[in-house]
């Protein structure tokens, strides 16, 4: 278990410096994508379903991305819009991850593998759900579970239930906001709703639809 924590850490550190490199550099279509996103309808979805499928990787901001998404087509579509950009950035890093399965073998014993599954087929989904408006947290979890036993069903439900209370809170405060800006109460909003989703997620772990 060790070293997995090691590869997680590592993993905390490297999409922070890539944050921190990103704002350095000051890149308009990632520090700040809603002058881009203003545009039109459908450029606006083009881009931001883009921007959250690349999240995994890229040090999007995520919130204002779905806040635009909210601002640009209302509740329900922008709702849609992020919940299918936010799937597909779920299911792109834990496909990436899967596949780097046989590299991180050569790091992690069979022992620590099978420690790490079990913790994961009893916490992961739940870890998911919670984890998934959170920064950099979101994506390194994903990937440990894209590096484990975890099912591609399961995975997927997780990231459904984490992913479509903030499309949902996003996308009211950008239909009901006059500017796109004013983010900062809505991700804490969020993450309360978060609390909500992990009891949510307990129930659904008792009757059987979160398993392995």
């Amino acid at each position: 278990m060790k070293r997995y924590l090691v590869v997680f850490v590592f993993m905390i550190v490297l999409l922070t410096l890539m944050f921190l490199a990103a704002q350095a550099l000051q890149i308009p279509l990632i520090n700040d994508p809603s002058e881009l996103m203003r545009q039109g309808k459908w450029q606006a979805a083009l881009i931001g379903i883009g921007l959250l499928m690349s999240d995994t990787f890229l040090p999007v901001p995520s919130s204002i991305v779905m806040i635009a998404h909210g601002w640009a087509f209302g509740i329900l579509l922008g709702t849609c819009a992020s919940l299918v950009g936010t799937m597909g950035g779920a299911a792109v890093g834990f496909f990436i991850a899967r596949k780097s399965n046989k590299l991180l073998s050569r790091f992690i014993s069979d022992d620590e593998r099978a420690q790490a599954d079990a913790v994961l087929k009893k916490y992961g989904a739940l870890a998911i759900i919670v984890s998934r408006p959170i920064p950099l947290l979101a994506e390194a979890i994903i990937l440990i579970a894209g590096t484990s036993s975890m099912s591609w069903r399961m995975m997927l439900l997780a990231a459904f239930a984490g992913n479509l209370p903030a499309s949902l809170i996003y996308a009211i405060a950008g239909a009901t906001a006059k500017t796109i800006d004013n983010w900062a109460l809505m991700f804490g909003l969020v993450i309360a709703v978060c609390g909500v989703f992990w009891f949510l997620g307990k129930a659904l772990q008792k009757t059987g639809v979160l398993e392995p």
